[in-house]
């Protein structure tokens, strides 16, 4: 089937991984399919249970460990391995989310509100197919729900089934200001060559 565009149901591959990932202790945040010509990747995102990218990785909040996505990598090949689901020659990738992480469930998209997102969608919205702003959450619609985002302070409702591709924008921690200086002290002024306290006499006068 080399060259040919072969269609992965990638919800049903969701489903399938996502018990998988929470043995191994992680969960699955996002899942991609991506055919290029005459091979595709399927890339797995994967991260701890609750994983924040606001808060920075330490010894009570630890990030996904290479062996982690090692084990998982290996679970999931076992998985795809038994009756050759995906018919197109593959390579498989784990790895943890990263800065700008995806995000593909309505509870992300919730619980990441205010983050600032960066969406596309699958056809034209409003004359546009990309939006950037901060998040606002989701609401409930007639098939299903949308993801509320903010562009240019004004709110664009975009139904979840037109979001081909959704990333949180890399979280920056801004500089510390530097504490001010405060005004300099005014420079002695110079008279003949003698240095001449501001607003006083030299040191030769009165002598």
């Amino acid at each position: 089937m080399n060259g040919e565009c072969v269609r992965v149901d990638v919800e049903q591959l969701r489903g399938e991984i996502e018990p998988l990932a929470a043995r191994n202790g992680v969960e699955l945040v996002a899942l991609e399919w991506l055919q290029g010509p005459g091979r595709g990747v399927l890339r797995l995102y994967i991260d701890r249970p609750g994983g924040d990218p606001r808060v920075k990785p330490d010894d009570a909040h630890p990030g996904t460990t290479a062996d982690e996505c090692a084990a998982v990598s290996h679970a999931v090949s076992a998985l795809l391995d038994e009756d050759d689901r995906i018919e197109v020659a593959y390579d498989l990738e784990v790895s943890s989310p990263g800065f700008e992480r995806p995000v593909q469930t309505r509870k992300d998209f919730d619980r990441f509100a205010d983050l600032v997102m960066k969406i596309r969608t699958r056809g034209p919205l409003e004359g546009k197919t990309s939006f950037e702003g901060p998040l606002l959450g989701t609401s409930d619609d007639g098939d299903g729900y949308t993801v509320r985002v903010s562009v240019g302070g004004r709110e664009v409702a975009i139904p979840r089934r037109q979001v081909s591709r959704a990333r949180l924008l890399e979280i920056k921690t801004p500089k510390p200001v530097k504490p001010g200086k405060g005004p300099k002290a005014p420079r002695p002024a110079k008279t003949d060559g003698v240095a001449k306290a501001a607003g006083g006499e030299s040191p030769e006068a009165g002598r």
